[in-house]
């Protein structure tokens, strides 16, 4: 499970049930934008850690966004490397994430 706040940190559970986070980030919308559908789209810069948050073992991941007009569904690909990658349900780094 993961949970984003709107000040740019993030904690991460290994499980939703995990009464304590097991990791932190410090993420950055890059780029955003709705379709015509009204799927909103980032393309976000997340910096992750286990916890307490340290920047200097930080791994960086580029991180492709859609969220469902629903607001329900968000799907994910995040990339460790260099550039985005398209969201693509064939992509093994493919996520869906239901909100709870």
């Amino acid at each position: 499970m993961h949970i984003y706040y709107p000040d740019g940190k993030g904690m991460g559970y290994r499980k939703a049930t995990d009464s304590e986070p097991r990791n932190e980030c410090r993420f950055t919308i890059e780029e955003g934008w709705t379709d015509k559908e009204g799927n909103i789209y980032y393309k976000v810069l997340e910096k992750w850690s286990r916890r307490p948050y340290d920047e200097s073992r930080a791994r960086t991941y580029y991180t492709a966004i859609k969220i469902q007009p629903s607001g329900n569904v968000m799907e994910t690909v995040a990339y460790e490397g260099t550039h985005y990658e398209e969201i693509r349900p064939s992509d093994p780094r493919h996520t869906i994430h239901y909100r709870k």
